[in-house]
This record gives C-alpha cells, sequence and structure tokens, in this order.
C-alpha cells in the first residue's frame, strides 16, 4: 500500500512476496534510514548501527559490532556472562519464593537483558542490591520515546509439554546450551512466540535511496517503507490457523528467524536485518530454560491463563500493556 503520510511518501509492505523482491532484486536501493527526530537526538545524530544511513560509515560500524560483540564466536565467549548473570537471576528469585512474593517477569527479563549487554559492551553490569540494572531506567526511557521497550511474552502456554525441558537436560545441576541444543520443542516455543509476537509490529522503517519500480508501484526516492511484520506472520495464505499459538508448527520445519524464509522475519530481512539476532536469541534461550529448570509458575491467586489481559502495547517495539507477574515455587532437580 502506498499512501502519503503527510509530506512524506510512504510504502507499507504486509505479503511476503514484497520483502521478497525488495531483497532479491533491490536490496542496496532499500538499505537507508529516514531521519527521525528522536533518534537523531539520542544518538548522537544517528551514529549507530540501527538507525545510520546506509553507507560507509555504517558498513564499518556494523563490522566492528559484529566482530567484537555479535558474531557467532563471541556469542559463545560470552557465554559465561549468561551463565553468571542467570545463576545471580536464580538466586534473587530464590530469595523471593520464600515469602511467596510473585515475581514481575517484565522487569526481571529486561533487568538481566540491561546487565548481560552492559557486561558485554561495557565489562561491568552497573546492578543494584535488588537485581535492577542502573542503566536499565535509561533504557526504559530512551525506549519510551522511540517507541515501546519489551524483551517479549515468553510464558504462554507449556501445557502441551510440561517440563519438556527438564526431561531434555536429565537430572543436572543446572541448564547449559548443550541441553538447551538439544530442547527441540522448547525451540519451536521460542520460533512461535515470535511469529505470533514479533519484537517489532512494523520493521524499522527503511528509506529508498532512489526511485524504483516493485510490485506495480512505482515508489519515488526518499519514500519511508515499513515491512508489517506482524500481519505477514498472522496471514492465512501462508500460517495454518495463524492466530493460535501451535509451537508444533515448526517441529521438522526448515522455517527459521534468519531472513531467508519471508513469511517469517521477526529480525527483519537482507542487509539491515538485526545484526543482534544471534545474541538476542542465545541470551532468551538461555535465561528461559534456567527459569523454567529451577522454578515451578503458575499464575497468582488461583487465576487462570484465559483470565489473562494479553493486550500489547505498540510503540517502536512492542511490550505488554499490563505487568505480568507470576508465583515462582523452587525445583530441586
Amino acid at each position: 500500500m502506498l499512501l502519503y503520510l503527510g509530506q512524506v511518501p510512504t510504502l507499507v509492505i504486509s505479503s511476503a512476496e514484497m520483502p521478497r523482491e525488495m531483497v532479491k532484486n533491490h536490496d542496496i536501493v532499500f538499505s537507508n534510514r529516514p531521519r527521525s527526530t528522536a533518534p537523531s537526538i539520542l544518538l548522537f545524530g544517528c551514529e549507530d548501527v540501527g538507525f545510520s544511513p546506509y553507507g560507509e560509515y555504517w558498513r564499518q560500524a556494523r563490522k566492528i559490532s559484529v566482530v567484537e560483540l555479535l558474531s557467532i564466536k563471541r556469542v559463545q565467549e560470552f557465554q559465561f556472562v549468561r551463565d553468571e548473570e542467570t545463576a545471580a537471576m536464580v538466586n534473587r528469585i530464590r530469595s523471593v519464593c520464600v515469602n511467596g512474593s510473585t515475581i514481575n517477569i517484565g522487569e526481571t527479563m529486561i533487568a538481566i537483558a540491561n546487565n548481560i549487554v552492559s557486561r558485554c559492551v561495557l565489562g561491568k553490569s552497573f546492578m543494584e542490591e535488588d537485581g535492577r540494572s542502573r542503566i536499565g531506567e535509561l533504557s526504559r526511557q530512551m525506549m519510551l520515546l522511540f517507541g515501546a521497550f519489551s524483551v517479549g511474552d515468553f510464558f504462554p502456554s507449556y501445557e502441551e509439554s510440561p517440563r519438556r525441558g527438564k526431561k531434555s537436560g536429565g537430572e543436572k545441576s543446572k541448564i547449559d546450551m548443550e541441553d538447551i541444543n538439544q530442547m527441540s520443542y522448547f525451540k519451536c516455543v521460542i520460533k512461535e512466540n515470535l511469529r505470533l509476537h514479533p519484537p517489532v509490529d512494523l520493521l524499522v522503517p527503511r528509506e529508498t535511496s532512489t526511485s524504483v519500480e516493485m510490485g506495480g508501484y512505482h515508489i519515488p526516492a526518499k519514500a519511508q517503507v515499513f515491512v508489517n511484520a506482524w500481519t505477514i506472520q498472522r496471514d492465512p495464505s501462508l500460517w495454518c490457523r495463524p492466530e493460535e499459538f501451535m509451537p508444533e508448527r515448526f517441529e521438522n520445519s526448515s522455517v527459521d528467524f534468519k531472513g531467508q524464509d519471508f513469511e517469517y522475519i521477526p529480525f527483519g530481512v537482507g542487509r539491515r536485518g538485526c545484526p543482534g539476532m544471534a545474541f538476542g536469541v542465545a541470551s532468551t534461550e538461555y535465561v528461559i530454560a534456567n527459569l523454567l529448570y529451577w522454578f515451578d509458575w503458575k499464575l497468582p491467586g488461583g487465576a487462570l491463563g484465559e483470565d489473562l489481559d494479553m493486550s500489547e502495547a505498540h510503540g517502536l517495539t512492542v511490550s505488554k500493556k499490563l505487568p505480568f507477574h507470576l508465583l515462582p515455587t523452587p525445583y530441586s532437580p
């Protein structure tokens, strides 16, 4: 759909075919970023990997980010950070279990995400005694200006396979990445969450560097381009029963989130796809696997799953509109 938002020509892509054509035939044309006020102010003129204009500066910045932090090799080397931060989180939750208090899952996930990232990037976690990251509030305020921040909604329903992760891991004192790599159903759960609730509904906008013909449209230069990942990933022509939470749809399926399957693009596509995908997925899988391994979880006050308000707050990224509290009970393997 091509329209004008004010004076800006804007293309909204809501089918899987258009991103495929965009990446296969016109990737460079669609690799720029539009100049936006909030990122320009907060990111010192968009001098970051996510929002900087396409060109030599972006190529070098992305190269440094990948080599030093985001490559598969570096993600594996930073496993000790995930180990230590996850162990500290588990201990904090155990202390909460003593008095029967609930845990705010959203705050817990945001805190550990900030702690892991700050340790990997800055060498220290800037953590308060209660486990909160001192840069957490700064991150939240920045994301509120961009949109809304969320790690995701990671605990929808595990009724189909209770404690399946433990079964895969066996009777062990901890979960490690080797165990997680054997948890095929757990990985399907993560994928299905990313399908139903992509981190960004509308992928970070692009801007055309020149005019181009695509999909029967003449798209002018300097047009903003939004890819509607939320709609594509719920398209009934691409997905069976798309509104249902069905992790098993990914069992024995080659569909992945690496940007080659255009019906499933939670991390974007092409050269402006998210370079932090491997880092983010590794951290998410490891933290959630340990939360499920070390604790049983239930809703407080005898509430049922169908009682949950799953409304989302939309912005640059997607977050749950209301806080999500769960009651943990320690589990001893």
